[in-house]
């Protein structure tokens, strides 16, 4: 983990009945260019420029219901492909153009 920032509470959050907010881990992070917040990343720049460029992912579980949230992403390391996720797709279906756009980020298959 080597730079943290704030999560944009605006995207990527799950709502429960009781309406709490919260972002759960393995979500692929970009990094709006504009606030320079942490927000999901999309193909599409849907959550403000920069948001269509992947820098990290999420390592812990926020709580967004009223603020907007710290955190400190990862950057680097091995992370099971089943407990990552674009936003919006299933766990595990992480494009292979995302398999490869960290340098730093191992996807690593199951354990068999």
């Amino acid at each position: 983990r080597l730079v943290g920032g704030v999560y944009d509470r605006t995207y990527g959050a799950y709502q429960t009945d009781a309406g709490q907010r919260f972002v759960y881990p393995g979500l692929w992070l970009a990094r709006n260019s504009t606030t320079k917040k942490f927000v999901p990343y999309n193909a599409n720049a849907s959550y403000g420029p920069g948001s269509d460029t992947l820098v990290a992912v999420l390592d812990e579980r926020l709580e967004v219901t009223y603020f907007d949230a710290p955190v400190t992403p990862i950057y680097a390391g091995e992370i099971h492909r089943r407990f990552v996720y674009v936003w919006g797709q299933a766990m595990a279906t992480t494009p292979g153009t995302l398999a490869t756009a960290l340098p730093g980020i191992h996807l690593k298959p199951e354990v068999t």
